[in-house]
């Protein structure tokens, strides 16, 4: 009768071990499935990330070709501004030698005049 008395007590003991045991697995599997849930969900931010990121690197692509693009016509626009001084002091210096032949034709011209 003792050993049935054991016998019935480990049996209940092991029930409630399968039962504690149970639980856990339950536990363990609902932390596992929140787990996935968050795993898929970081992957989705992953994604989402990583095209945005390639996006930027299109983004920054062109601005790049654009800032190029800039400095070139900067550039030119300057060659311009150089080419249109040189240019001023060309019809400068032009002015000058005209002035100064047409002041040497007018005391010519006045030479004449009085001469006769």
């Amino acid at each position: 009768m003792q050993k049935m008395k054991e016998i019935e007590n480990e049996n209940e003991r092991l029930k409630l071990r399968i039962t504690e045991n149970s639980k856990k697995i339950q536990d363990r599997t609902q932390e596992y499935n929140l787990l996935l849930i968050e795993n898929d969900a970081l992957q989705n931010q992953i994604s989402t990330m990583s095209s945005q990121y390639k996006a930027l690197l299109n983004e920054n692509e062109h601005l790049k070709d654009e800032l190029f693009d800039l400095k070139q016509e900067n550039l030119e626009l300057k060659q311009e501004v150089m080419n249109s001084r040189l240019n001023v002091e060309k019809y400068e210096r032009d002015a000058s030698h005209l002035q100064a032949m047409l002041q040497k034709s007018e005391k010519n011209f006045s030479v004449i005049t009085f001469n006769y």
